[in-house]
């Protein structure tokens, strides 16, 4: 999650001049945090503020306190949160207090007790920090900025601020509070859980998500939490770790306890964040359905509740994919404003309604409300009681758009992704909502449930906005699909679900909306290095040349598996001077270790006679292991005996006609002296 929202807020409401100078900052090392506030304020009661004082000596410094004009809309709301002024005219302004005079602890707290007055009194009792509200009874509810300064005696200059809000509440008996949902996402740090680099958890670097899921875990408010599998999957290999176990599985433990918190709903999430539309747009809709059920399997293993139906949007879908969302049995959504057509008028939406896709799909929605998200991604730092005390103010300032209704409204906040809040935030979260007479939280399912779609002027039917561009452009389709036919390929050949797991959790990776462009290649990469490691587990043995003393004789491959599987796969000889009577395909079932399959084979001549060996998938499409070998012949076959043989006796008749014939013609006197010698 980005920081640059929080820092840029904190960094405005710190060390600022005085009304009227220059607006530089001024060099300090002071710092003032708001440790604790009343959330609520009503008629008789004071507002109450505990703040933090690090750095300047109490005796040379001075608490100024400042209230501004009740705020009417969300936009000044956001306005005076980013000027470190308040916002508007000034109500009340009063004169600098001593630091060293104001209530103190002992770890450097500062308790301001600011009682209320309104209808012109003062308050009661009278304090240095007592304010006034410019109104009459039962006419003062509402949002006021209070700024808190620290001051310098000796300059003037203020040296750190921090601005907050006073929510004065008068509502009648009976009121229908605000409906309120947040969206808690849970998971863990971008690249922690990126299972395209095959890194299991980091030590330590699930702290603050083992806090957030502690905290989560302890409250009886209702929360509608959305965990990613990834992370729980990271979390569990993590466990298995010498030094991991113990914070791994307390960690594991504490999100199934948050999970199924009676007053909690876990929501279906994708194995990663994915953009629906993106994967549908570039024809990999189906890996939605891959997502969703790799998705459900690690929670199930892990023990972790999830309900599915509910779809929280962070960008624009399209018909396509809401209709592919829908096929998956989604019928709730939670979407951004951005994603629907149409103006809503100058108040925030409260009211669900139906979603028009346009591609007969009929889901039942609601807007998340993008100044409550704001508010949710500046919950980071060492301010989280500030920030909580900021989104609560704001929650307040929804219901008192129209306050007092006997209709029921409601809004949704959506945390960002590995959302991080400060210290602090969840217990004066949860402790404000707790005790407010104005907002009352609920799940996502309840609201949508609870609060009428179509009333108060809002469109019971809404349509999507057009999808900006090509979504799909985000995504390597084409390397993508390629893989996922490989890892088809090899579970064709595999019956080990782990195995298949861990490289499906690799391929699902690769369509994360949370990886840059340039990260989407490397992790496709990763995949295929990853299947590497199993094709290559497979070797023929060294020695690869065999002798035959016949012209038919069985043939042995010898393979070695160092894979802890069986492989299911599809042996092939193919030789041009061999023939193989029985087929020269055998499908094997290789164990670990060592392997032989035979196959009858005839040669014609003797001599030697190359053999091409390939072991692949049964489905074809994956080659694990390609070799050689050598066929020796040493056989003389019979046909080539009795060729043989009649060629020597044909020699040898011709030679001895040859002898007769050149006997019968030599002269009378060479055959009487012959004779003669023959006498002898």
């Amino acid at each position: 999650m980005s920081c640059v929202g929080a820092v840029a807020i904190f960094m405005l409401l710190a060390a600022t001049g005085p009304a009227g100078a220059s607006g530089a900052p001024a060099r300090s090392a002071a710092s003032l945090t708001l440790l604790g506030q009343s959330t609520w304020v009503a008629p008789g009661q004071s507002f109450d503020m505990h703040i933090g004082v690090v750095g300047p000596d109490p005796s040379k410094v001075s608490v100024e306190l400042t209230l501004y004009r009740r705020l009417r809309t969300q936009s000044a709301f956001r306005e005076s949160l980013g000027t470190a002024s308040g916002e508007g005219p000034v109500l009340d302004r009063l004169a600098p207090v001593p630091l060293a005079s104001v209530p103190a602890d002992p770890h450097g707290g500062y308790d301001l007790f600011v009682p209320i007055g309104t209808g012109g009194s003062p308050p009661v009792p009278p304090t240095p920090f007592g304010v006034v509200l410019a109104c009459q009874i039962s006419t003062c509810a509402g949002v006021y900025p209070v700024r808190v300064a620290l001051v310098s005696d000796s300059s003037g200059l203020q040296l750190a601020s921090i601005v907050t809000q006073l929510v004065f509440v008068e509502p009648p008996p009976g009121t229908r509070r605000l409906r309120f949902a947040i969206v808690v996402p849970m998971s863990l740090p971008s690249g922690v859980t990126d299972a395209a680099s095959g890194a299991s958890v980091p030590a330590g670097s699930f702290s603050s998500f083992s806090r957030e899921a502690t905290s989560l875990s302890t409250t009886s408010l209702p929360v509608t939490l959305q965990i990613e599998p990834a992370a729980v999957a990271a979390l569990e290999e993590s466990s298995s770790l010498p030094g991991r176990l113990s914070s791994a599985r307390s960690t594991l433990s504490a999100l199934a306890a948050a999970a199924g918190a009676p007053s909690h709903e876990s929501i279906a999430s994708t194995y990663v964040p994915v953009d629906a539309d993106a994967l549908v747009s570039a024809g990999l809709g189906s890996y939605l359905s891959t997502q969703l059920s790799r998705a459900g399997h690690i929670m199930t293993g892990a023990g972790i509740h999830t309900l599915g139906g509910t779809w929280v949007s962070a960008g624009t879908p399209s018909a396509a994919s809401v209709s592919e969302l829908t096929s998956l049995g989604i019928h709730q959504m939670v979407l951004p404003e951005d994603a629907l057509s149409g103006s809503v008028g100058t108040l925030t939406p409260t009211q669900p309604f139906t979603l028009s896709s346009g591609g007969g799909s009929v889901v039942q929605a609601v807007v998340s409300d993008p100044g409550l998200d704001t508010e949710l991604g500046d919950a980071v730092g060492t301010n989280g009681v500030l920030a909580a005390h900021w989104l609560l103010a704001d929650l307040a300032l929804i219901y008192f758009e129209q306050p007092n209704l006997d209709t029921l409204r409601g809004v949704v906040a959506v945390a960002p992704t590995s959302w991080d809040p400060g210290r602090g935030f969840f217990s004066a979260f949860f402790s404000g909502l707790a005790t407010s007479p104005v907002v009352d939280p609920v799940t996502v399912s309840s609201l949508l449930q609870s609060v009428p779609a179509g009333v108060d002027g809002e469109a019971a039917v809404r349509h999507l906005a057009p999808v900006p561009g090509s979504a799909s452009a985000q995504l390597p389709a084409a390397s993508i699909r390629a893989a996922g036919a490989r890892l088809d390929a090899f579970e064709s050949a595999v019956t080990n679900p782990g195995v298949i797991g861990n490289l499906t959790d690799f391929l699902l990776a690769t369509q994360s909306s949370l990886l840059s462009p340039p990260e989407r290649p490397r992790a496709v990469g990763t995949f295929y290095r990853e299947l590497d490691i199993q094709l290559h587990q497979l070797a023929l043995t060294s020695d690869r040349t065999i002798t035959l003393t016949s012209t038919t004789g069985r043939v042995p491959v010898t393979i070695l598996s160092a894979a802890p599987y069986p492989l299911k796969v599809i042996l092939t000889l193919k030789s041009d001077g061999l023939a193989f009577p029985d087929g020269s395909t055998r499908t094997l079932t290789l164990g670990r270790s060592t392997n032989a399959a035979y196959l009858n084979v005839r040669t014609k001549t003797p001599g030697d006679f190359p053999v091409e060996i390939s072991i692949t998938s049964p489905s074809g499409g994956l080659v694990f292991l390609e070799g050689r070998l050598t066929i020796r012949s040493r056989a003389v076959s019979l046909m080539g005996i009795v060729l043989s043989v009649g060629a020597i006796l044909i020699l040898l008749a011709w030679w001895f006609r040859t002898a007769r014939s050149g006997h019968s013609r030599l002269p009378a006197h060479a055959r009487h002296r012959q004779a003669r010698a023959g006498t002898r």
